[in-house]
């Protein structure tokens, strides 16, 4: 019997899959073929655009949320946000992954186009 099943092995799903194991529970992860992974820039988003191009992901999501119920972020709390954020700093190190929560930088995407992150590998 397993505790949980996580659908998609893109970062959320393999982070959930390792936060969830490493807590003790049986899970299963559930992917259908090769994915979109190897394409994806590494980084992880917080909150890159709500009205306009966001400065402070954590501090813009409570505003953020007041207008749109339905955004996933009314489930959690900033606080809750940042604290997910920096486990996944915690995993993989500096050597894999910089940046704060609290600062979005401009990085280009594969197409050129400048896409707002927080954490962000070092190259």
């Amino acid at each position: 019997m397993r505790d949980a099943v996580v659908i998609g092995a893109g970062l959320a799903g393999l982070a959930a899959t390792l936060r969830l194991a490493r807590g003790g529970a049986k899970v299963t992860l559930v992917t259908k073929g090769l994915g979109g992974l190897q394409l994806s820039q590494g980084t992880i988003d917080v909150l890159g655009y709500s009205e306009a191009r966001v400065e402070d992901p954590l501090g813009a999501i409570s505003e953020h949320v007041s207008t749109r119920p339905t955004h996933p972020y009314t489930h959690f709390t900033p606080e809750f946000v940042g604290e997910a954020a920096a486990w996944l700093k915690e995993v993989l190190g500096p050597e894999l992954l910089l940046g704060d929560p609290h600062t979005n930088v401009l990085l280009p995407t594969a197409l050129g186009a400048l896409r707002p992150t927080c954490l962000y590998q070092p190259s």
